[in-house]
């Protein structure tokens, strides 16, 4: 009976550790030994290096336990920026590009999967209100005050598709980390009302609100907002 017992709480931890771990299986195109920081942020949102390893050959992994997803970064040594990915359960694909640190990839888990195709999409709205800001630079320099509130204009009408954009993300990847870090930034930004802002909220999963893994998000963060 004991024996029996023993077995029974040895499989629950087991799996309980499995269920709260995360895995990063990276890959990056040096295959020089190359030194990996794994980063996050204090709570003086200052890094600090939680892990590091070594690639041999173009792979290298970590192995965290993880309760609350979180933004971390991986950085390379010797080499410039770093990588924003989503820590959380499950396994984590990285592929590291040594030329252009910040363009690499990370997949495998809901948050990181939609935080590339969030960076996908963005990315395009990012380029042109680049590209309209340099035009309403020249403009100003030539005092061509019509073709400047034109540009004004255009760089309104897109910030607004931006914003319905992330509105459209946050309401179809209701499971995502991802989508609770935009919510977040509205709020702080005043870029929506209360009101809206937990209609949104409440179209979480349980996963993002009620589980153990983001209950301190729920209970510091939007408990000001929605008590």
């Amino acid at each position: 009976m004991i024996k029996r017992l023993l077995i029974l709480l040895f499989i629950f931890y087991s799996c309980s550790s499995d269920n709260n771990s995360s895995t990063i299986i990276g890959n990056i195109d040096n295959k020089s030994k190359t030194k990996i920081f794994l980063i996050e942020a204090d709570s003086n949102n200052q890094p600090i290096i939680v892990d590091s390893t070594n690639a041999i050959d173009g792979s290298f992994n970590f192995k965290r336990e993880i309760f609350i997803p979180n933004i971390n970064f991986i950085q390379v040594k010797d080499y410039t920026g770093n990588f924003p990915f989503v820590l959380e359960k499950g396994t984590i694909e990285i592929e590291l590009y040594k030329d252009s640190i910040p363009s690499s990839t990370s997949y495998g888990t809901k948050s990181n999967d939609s935080f590339m195709e969030y960076k996908t999409k963005t990315k395009a709205y990012i380029k042109t209100l680049n590209s309209i800001q340099k035009e309403m630079q020249d403009a100003s320099f030539k005092k061509d005050t019509l073709l400047y509130l034109d540009l004004q204009e255009e760089t309104n009408s897109i910030s607004d598709q931006i914003k319905n954009y992330e509105l459209e993300f946050i309401k179809l990847n209701n499971d995502s980390y991802i989508s609770v870090l935009i919510l977040e930034r509205f709020l702080n930004s005043k870029l929506i009302s209360q009101d809206n802002a937990k209609t949104y909220y409440d179209n979480f999963t349980k996963r993002v609100i009620n589980s153990p893994s983001c209950y301190h998000y729920k209970e510091s963060f939007f408990r000001r907002f929605f008590q």
